[in-house]
């Protein structure tokens, strides 16, 4: 393959991982067809995940692992958020 065609296969590599990230809006359904945008942060299902709905937002909200992960936030990270709130309140 040349270097050119390299180039380009690589570019397009990197386009779609970002045009698949910028488009994923929450509301994907996981591999069990859970559509975990329905559901509310206190009831969302163990295939979601807890996490703000945007990156400025102060709210947080049932969303699908990939999109959490979008924005850098993993599965545990609401988990972590409730253990330092209560170690917050229990000083």
């Amino acid at each position: 393959m040349g270097t050119d065609k390299l180039a380009l296969a690589i570019i397009f590599c990197i386009a779609t991982i970002f045009f698949c990230g910028c488009i994923a809006n929450g509301s994907e359904k996981t591999s069990e067809t859970i559509e975990c945008t329905k559901f509310a942060a206190e009831t969302c299902p163990e295939k979601c995940v807890v996490c703000p709905p945007c990156s400025v937002c102060s709210s947080i909200s049932c969303q699908t692992e990939e999109f959490c992960k979008s924005m850098g936030i993993d599965k545990n990270w609401h988990a972590q958020i409730k253990r330092e709130i209560n170690r917050q309140s229990e000083k």
